[in-house]
């Protein structure tokens, strides 16, 4: 049967398939229903990503991929360099009762095995001080960070800081006050080398050790023998390490370098997954090729690269910003922001709603790199530092004028430069609003 015309040749299939019977009908309808089949998959991958925005990459990659940190100045190299000749100051060896002993950094409550390890790795201070004097640390270049990247020496910080906080308790409690203040700068620099111009895990490791050092430093401030002198200099201490404290758009930057490669090395998703579209606990997703077969159709990674190119977006957008100011977060195991007007152009033609359920429908559901707990510990570190200011301004003007200060305006006068937003000069001491009653 030759066609005659254009409408011929568009109806031959239903024309063969009227005047056919038996199996070869039943051949054609096979033969059709998989042309459809693919004809359908082919449209449905064409499609199926229509409503989710093709955003450019959430900032400059070549930009931001490289820090330039002369190894004289970066902590880390000399962090290196002690652990290789100490190693990691391992308890194992000692006769320690539980997991609590090794958490108290009072000497006078220390068991007697952790003041024992302390003796026998005394020796190890005065060169670890002199490694946390330099000026700047650098893990890992951004750009390089993935998420295998081995985050020795910052595991090891954890031992040193501990180390380092019990023997400034032994110096106070011995009254050598200006010794336990070297110890106390020397584990706050710590805590902002290891997470300095790094990704969320080094940034966790420093906020570990600023918790751990913080009682030690408000013990101290009201130490006996404890000087007007000594404390305007922890104060300038104290604003230096603050000074050293990388803002979080650094940390989220260094963490997408890491995320991007992640995304599109679907070889991690089988082994990261448990509840997104291709996890292993899915039985579809164990019949031979269908897991491929389901990214093919489904234009991961592509689909994935989006929405964490999106998820980025929104994130840098808020980051940097005062809690009081920021948007609120909508998802917080996504970290995805209700829109305001700092909110990405990109990000307007969607809803909170809608990305999260781009999210939780791509490899993103597990692989996604950002958790709302990190942005809890990065907004409390600039009221633990305020904190710390607030207080040794307090004990000096005191020690200097016979009395308490009754207002904090009365620590402008030769004691901050500033005093913390939500505090007014007139606002009393020690009222509600004061950072010493925050949690």
């Amino acid at each position: 049967m030759k066609p005659k015309s254009l409408a011929d040749v568009v109806l031959l299939p239903l024309t063969l398939l009227e005047r056919s019977s038996g199996w070869k009908r039943k051949g054609f309808l096979v033969l059709y229903a998989a042309v459809l089949l693919v004809l359908g998959s082919f449209a449905y991958r064409m499609t199926c990503l229509s409503r989710l925005p093709n955003a450019p990459e959430p900032f400059d990659l070549e930009k931001y991929a490289r820090i330039d940190v002369p190894d004289g100045d970066n902590a880390i190299v000399a962090y290196r360099e002690l652990i290789a000749k100490f190693g990691q100051l391992s308890t194992k060896d000692y006769k320690i009762p539980d997991n609590k002993a090794v958490s108290v950094t009072d000497w006078s409550l220390a068991h007697h095995e952790i003041q024992r390890w302390v003796g026998d790795n005394r020796a190890v201070l005065e060169p670890w001080v002199a490694a946390n004097d330099r000026g700047n640390s650098l893990l890992v270049q951004p750009g390089e960070l993935r998420m295998g990247t081995l985050l020795e020496p910052l595991e090891s910080v954890r031992s040193y800081v501990w180390l380092t906080l019990l023997e400034g308790s032994r110096l106070e409690h011995a009254g050598d006050v200006a010794g336990a203040w070297r110890m106390y700068r020397t584990a706050l620099r710590a805590s902002r080398h290891a997470g300095r111009h790094g990704g969320i895990i080094p940034r966790l490791i420093g906020w570990s050790a600023l918790q751990r050092t913080r009682p030690r430093v408000a013990a101290w401030v009201n130490a006996p023998g404890v000087t007007p002198e000594l404390l305007r200099r922890a104060l300038a201490d104290v604003e230096t390490c603050w000074a050293m404290t990388s803002p979080a758009s650094e940390m989220v930057r260094a963490e997408y370098y890491s995320a991007r490669d992640s995304v599109y090395d679907t070889s991690l998703w089988i082994k990261l997954t448990d509840k997104g579209p291709y996890s292993s606990a899915n039985w579809i997703n164990q019949i031979g090729a269908t897991s491929w077969l389901r990214q093919f159709l489904r234009r991961d990674p592509e689909r994935s690269a989006r929405v964490l190119r999106l998820i980025t977006a929104g994130y840098l957008a808020q980051c940097d910003r005062p809690p009081s100011v920021r948007a609120k977060l909508a998802f917080p195991n996504s970290l995805i922001y209700a829109r305001d007007s700092a909110t990405p152009d990109v990000l307007r033609s969607m809803s909170p709603e809608d990305l999260e359920a781009w999210t939780n429908d791509s490899a993103i559901h597990d692989l996604n790199p950002y958790s709302s707990m990190i942005m809890g510990h990065i907004d409390a570190e600039p009221v633990i530092f305020e904190t710390f200011k607030l207080a040794i301004a307090e004990r000096a003007f005191e020690l200097e004028h016979g009395r308490p200060a009754k207002t904090y305006g009365e620590l402008l006068n030769g004691y901050l430069k500033t005093l913390p937003d939500r505090i007014e000069a007139q606002d009393p001491i020690n009222a509600p609003t004061s950072p010493k009653t925050q949690p």
